[in-house]
């Protein structure tokens, strides 16, 4: 998401780091970007991690050659329409974004959220007119579903 938000501003995203999924996943968000995947995911609370110095080597090194890279700087995205985001100034196009929650109490909460539709039975999904809505959105469907959370789950 965050990545985005830096294209509709004409910042090009020039490393990605982290477990070797969302590095995977930048070659279709971000194809200029260098990667550096310090572990690799085993599931949504583990990983296998490299060594705390190699993890420090590798993205030194990574971060070095991303900013030593000539960058192109991506043109900030087509505003999508003339809606309240584009009337703030922000351009935009359309984003889609689905959540699935460990509860269906917690996306039926959601669903109080304006915008956000039901998506499957522990599912919610909402498209918003540009990133910045839809990580403002985000924001408030996690404050929300935090708040429906059973206290033995916080």
């Amino acid at each position: 998401m965050n990545a985005l938000i830096a294209e509709e501003h004409g910042v090009p995203v020039v490393l990605v780091t982290g477990d070797d999924l969302p590095c995977r996943a930048a070659a279709t968000w971000a194809p200029d970007a260098l990667v550096a995947a310090v572990k690799e995911c085993v599931s949504r609370y583990a990983a296998v991690c490299l060594p705390p110095a190699r993890s420090a080597e590798l993205l030194r090194a990574r971060a070095a050659e991303a900013a030593a890279r000539p960058t192109r700087r991506p043109a900030p995205s087509a505003p999508a329409d003339t809606g309240p985001a584009r009337r703030r100034g922000a351009p935009g196009r359309p984003h889609r974004f689905a959540l699935d929650f460990h509860a269906p109490h917690l996306a039926a909460t959601v669903l109080a959220v304006p915008t956000v539709e039901a998506a499957g039975p522990r599912g919610v999904a909402f498209t918003a007119p540009d990133a910045t809505t839809a990580a403002r959105t985000l924001k408030v469907c996690t404050t929300v579903a935090g708040a429906a959370m059973e206290d033995h789950f916080r």
